[in-house]
Formats: structure tokens, sequence, C-alpha cells
């Protein structure tokens, strides 16, 4: 038999190759950024062995981290959920409060209505300090203001140079007039024009006898009747002038100014101007036309009970709107399993608690007869929490004497103070709200730190996995080769042992 050397012998190389390998992996197992086949496979993880490392990675470190991710999440909500709800019940309360305005200062049952029997001649408005009443009132005399006029100029034509000086009361200025602005339309412009004029305006009718100045007061009253003088120049200006002391002059007189003038039950009273105050307590007049001769016209004044009771109305609606607003910040749905975002909250329930205990007791400082709760005016208490208005009884109570419904809502013991007090106790700065608002920030910032910290878990333990896969992926990355190896080998065992054969 001829012998065959181990350099030519198959199963020789095999072996030898293996021990080759199991060298070479060996040594190249200790660095992953060589130009080697492993050190490819190494720098993607996944490829060596085939898994998608990220992926499984990704659902391990989610594992680990979902549950105090989920803590986390549920708790941000409901603090958010809670401060939403708080600002909601907030703007519930601060409108509430709001309407509360009026009732507590007593203003709202000091509205009166003044009413004329002839709107033409005047009308009225009543303020709080008036009184009900009726009053016999004749308009004599409407306040105008003074109006002149000049001669007629032909378009364009020159009427004089030299100083106008206009006077109203104690105020005066002087117009320069030159031949640059001696027409009616140059010295209209002045006059309009002129810093510190004190009252008077200009403007042009244009006439078939040809252009006239027009001169007019801006305010009404004799006070504001106004002169104009001449001085320097060519004397052209002399056919402008007037004297309001003694009404006379170049110009024309187109009407005097004239202060209104008002007989009140048999007293006469004047204006200035055609709205009067003062002459009636709490009443303005607002003038318009004169009273027919041989008529008396008269001024009603009133409780203005529809006002009135619209403030109490606009109560009744605010607290309404509280309490549906709370209850719905505090319920439950039991089909849905929804719970409002203050259900059982105890800070809303001290609130409801306290607001519906004022409302159910008594109030006011009346005294013997007067109402001291609300039902006696009729407001009543519902079993929902919700206040009801009988229109009705409330306003008997305000045609007959607004003053004791006042007395129920104002001063420190009536409902509007007492609501007062607690809201403000609520809603000011350092309140019930705001330190519930604190308490839930604090809580916030709290969470953003776990946040914080569970981030920075996940980041080393998704770097732990990756590097534990990684590990795998080269150690598998090794076997696949080792066992394709192998398997081209022992695929040419039979090769070599027909060889043996033959050369036997």
């Amino acid at each position: 038999m001829t012998s065959v050397s181990s350099s030519s012998d198959p199963l020789a190389s095999l072996l030898s190759s293996l021990g080759s390998l199991g060298a070479g992996s060996s040594g190249s197992s200790g660095s992953t950024s060589s130009g080697s086949a492993t050190g490819g496979l190494i720098s993607a993880p996944g490829i060596g062995s085939g898994l998608n490392v990220d992926s499984i990675v990704s659902q391990l470190v989610n594992a680990e981290i979902q549950p105090a991710q989920n803590q986390i999440n549920s708790q941000q909500a409901s603090i958010s959920a809670q401060t939403s709800a708080l600002g909601t019940l907030k703007s519930l309360l601060s409108s509430l409060q709001t309407s509360l305005s009026t009732l507590a200062d007593g203003s709202a049952f000091t509205q009166y209505t003044a009413t004329s029997s002839d709107t033409n001649a005047f009308s009225a408005t009543a303020g709080a300090s008036a009184m009900p009443g009726s009053y016999q009132i004749q308009v004599q005399q409407l306040a105008a203001p003074q109006k002149l006029t000049s001669a007629a100029y032909a378009s364009g034509a020159a009427v004089g140079t030299g100083t106008l000086t206009l006077s109203v009361g104690s105020q005066s200025i002087n117009i320069n007039i030159d031949s640059t602005n001696d027409t009616l339309a140059g010295i209209s412009a002045a006059i309009n024009g002129a810093s510190g004029n004190p009252g008077i305006t200009a403007t042009i009718v244009h006439a078939t006898d040809g252009d006239h100045l027009v001169l007019t007061s801006t305010q009404t009253g004799v006070a504001n009747a106004f002169s104009i003088s001449e001085s320097g120049g060519n004397g052209g200006l002399s056919a402008l002038t007037w004297d309001a002391s003694t009404a006379s002059g170049n110009l024309t007189l187109q009407s005097a100014a004239a202060d209104a003038k008002v007989n009140i039950d048999g007293f006469t009273t004047t204006s200035s101007t055609n709205v009067m105050s003062g002459a009636i307590d709490g009443i303005t007049l607002n003038l318009s036309g004169l009273t027919p001769s041989g008529q008396t016209d008269t001024l009603t004044v009133g409780n203005d009970v529809n006002s009135m009771q619209t403030v109490v109305q606009g109560f009744v609606t605010a607290y309404n709107n509280y309490v549906q607003g709370a209850a719905q910040l505090a319920s439950y749905d039991p089909t849905s399993n929804t719970a409002g975002p203050l259900l059982g909250d105890s800070t809303l329930s001290n609130i409801m608690s306290a607001l519906a205990m004022t409302l159910s007791g008594s109030a006011g400082s009346n005294a013997a007869g007067g109402p001291r709760t609300l039902a006696a005016i009729g407001i009543t208490l519902q079993a929902d929490g919700t206040l009801q208005l009988n229109s009705s009884t409330l306003d008997n109570m305000l045609g007959a004497d607004p003053s004791q419904v006042a007395a129920l809502f104002g001063g420190t013991s009536g409902y509007a103070s007492q609501l007062n007090n607690l809201l403000n106790g609520y809603l000011q700065s350092g309140g019930l709200l705001d330190i519930r608002n604190q308490s839930l920030n604090a809580q916030s910032q709290q969470l953003a730190q776990q946040q914080t910290q569970l981030n920075q878990r996940q980041q080393a333990i998704q770097a732990q996995y990756m590097a534990e896969f990684t590990q795998l992926d080269v150690t598998m990355a090794k076997m696949n080769q080792t066992s394709s190896f192998l398997t081209s080998q022992l695929a040419m065992l039979p090769n070599v042992s027909q060889s043996n054969g033959n050369k036997s």
C-alpha cells in the first residue's frame, strides 16, 4: 500500500484547519474594529446571528420601564385634570362673586325710572340719589348758540386786512389777516385753524346775492356768546365786528345765545345746555322741545323694579351655574365608570358645603317683619343644590320696599357680604384654591424628577442589554462560521475515503 503524507491527506488538512479556526476565533474575539468578517458582524448587531437585536432590546427595556412610566403618566394626567378642574371652579366662583358686587353695596336697589308724559318736550334719567315722586314740568326755552352772519361779498372779493380779536367770556385770540387771506374763505380758514380758538366756528353760505360768512358759537348758553373786534389794517374788517354785551355791531344776529329755561312745580330754573342736571336731585332732564302753551307735562320717578329683579336673577343664575359646574367636576358615571376630576375632593366638598350652609341660614339686619331668609323674597334652595326664583314674590317685595331686600343682601350680615367673605378666602392670592394649585405644582415637579431618573435608568438598561446581545451576536456569528466550515469539510469526506480506497 502506498503511504500518504499528512500534507496531502484531506482529513489531516481538515483537522489542521479546525485547529487554526479555533486559534483565529480566539484571537479575533478581543477586537470589534478589525476588517475581518467577524469584526464586521459585531458593528451591526443581529447581522451575524440573524436576530433582530434592536427589537429584542427594545421589548426587554419596555418590559422593565413601562410599568413605572405608566404610573408617572397616570399621575401626571390626574394632576393636569385636577389643575384644569380647579381653574374651571375658580372661574365659576369668580362669576358668582361678580354677581354679588351691586347686591353687597346696595346700588342694585337704588335704581329708578324717570318717565316723561311728553317726550317731544323732554326725556329724563334717574340716578341713585333720586326719590320716587312726580313733578310738573314746562319747558319754556331751549338753550341755543349765538350765530352771526356777514353781508354779501362777491366770490373771492377782498374783505380787509388787520387783526380780528375773537372773545368768549374771559378768553380771546388775535387773528392776523393780510393780503394772503383777506377773502371770506381765507378769514374762515384762519378762524377755524387758529390755535386757542375760544369756541367759534366759521363757514360760508353761498347765496344768490353773494357769499356770507357765518360765525357760530360751539357751545350753547348766554355765557358762551362771543364778540369780534378789529384793529389796524385798511379798516375793511370793521364789517365783521360784534359786541355781545350790547348785541350790536356790523354783523347780523341770526340767533342769540340763550339758556334753557324750565318751570318745575312752579319754580323756574335755567341751564346753559339742554341737558339739565341738578334741578331735581338725582334727575337729569334732556330737553328737546318747548311745552305747548297752556300745557303742563308730568315727570314720574319710580323704583326700577325690573332692573333690580334682573340683578337678583343674575345672582341666582351665577350660583346655579356654579352648583351645576361643581357637580359635573365631582360626578361619577357608573355606565362608563368615568369619574369627574374632583370626585371625592375635600377642597370642593368644603366649598360646596360652606356656600350651601350660608344660603340656607338667615341673614341681614332687618327690623321685625323684614325678610331674613331668601325664601321670604321668593328664592328657595332645591334638592339638587340650585336656587329657584319666584319672580312674582320678588316683584312684590321690590315694589313695596326695595330697601328691605337691600338689607337682606347688604351690610356686614347680609347674604352678599357673607358669600363675599367666603369667596375671598377661596379666590384671593394665598387662598384655598391657590394653596391647592401650589400643592399640585409641587407634585408635578416631583413627577418631572422621577421622569428624569426613569429616563436615565432606561438608558442604562438599554446599554446593558445591547452589550449582552452584541456579545451573543459575536458568539453566534463564530459558531455559524465554524458550522459552515465543518459542513463543507465533512461534505468532502466521501471523496477522501474514495480517494484512499483507490490508492489502496
